[in-house]
């Protein structure tokens, strides 16, 4: 099936973006370890703004902490049940989004990024990510582009998305732009590699895929001046 997809990684990220990043982004590695979603306590708010799309509660006069994410990277599957399990644990005290960040060095990440932004759109961001975190070997070693894009259909399908909407947003202008965007704030607050957390446009440089939610929520409080 053609999807028509109007752009490609080189025209999303710019060819001097691209060049500039591939010399920074070379955190993601090949870690295959796998972490429970057991725990996962945060929510689909379906909300998505300035500072990404909220897993809690949306607090006006709170803090945001942000995970800057790539789908395709091995480091994040590995953090993401955790992050979702201190989003919930942090509900009421700080907002906790997620934004996308896909690497140059991972061929179907902006692909991934767009069916995540579908995802949002449906309010069914935390199964769709749980699914395309489980199948990254499958659907990261797809033929091209369409073949990956067919793979993401298929597990919005399972999970009972509406594909009309889901066909469309994939290949829309507008999800296009979320993601230049984000890519280009991450960029803005000093992210070289996934998964990144940030807080007050600052890296937390003692957070990484092997913090447990506990270490998540106490690292984040400490940032954002909350005590114990």
């Amino acid at each position: 099936m053609n999807i028509n997809t109007p752009y490609t990684r080189r025209t999303l990220l710019g060819a001097s973006t691209l060049t500039a990043a591939t010399l920074l982004l070379t955190a993601c590695g090949s870690d295959t370890s796998t972490a429970s979603y057991s725990n996962t306590k945060a929510v689909d708010t379906g909300v998505r703004d300035d500072n990404g799309y909220h897993l809690n509660t949306v607090l006006n006069d709170k803090p945001t902490v942000t995970l800057f994410t790539d789908y395709q990277c091995p480091y994040c599957k590995k953090a993401d049940p955790a992050y979702l399990e201190a989003a919930g644990e942090l509900d009421g005290i700080l907002n906790v989004t997620v934004q996308n960040f896909p690497l140059p060095m991972h061929r179907f990440a902006i692909s991934a990024a767009r069916a995540m932004i579908c995802a949002q759109n449906q309010k069914k961001y935390i199964p769709f990510s749980e699914k395309v975190f489980s199948e990254q070997k499958t659907w990261g070693e797809s033929e091209n582009e369409e073949a990956a894009y067919q793979k993401f259909a298929d597990y919005a399908k399972e999970l009972d998305f509406d594909m009309a909407q889901f066909k469309t947003d994939y290949s829309a202008t507008g999800t296009e732009d979320i993601i230049k965007a984000s890519f280009e704030q991450g960029k803005k607050f000093g992210v070289r590699g996934t998964p990144s957390f940030v807080l007050n446009g600052k890296v937390l440089e003692d957070v990484n895929s092997s913090t447990s939610a506990a270490d998540m929520v106490k690292e984040f409080k400490k940032a954002a001046g909350i005590s114990e």
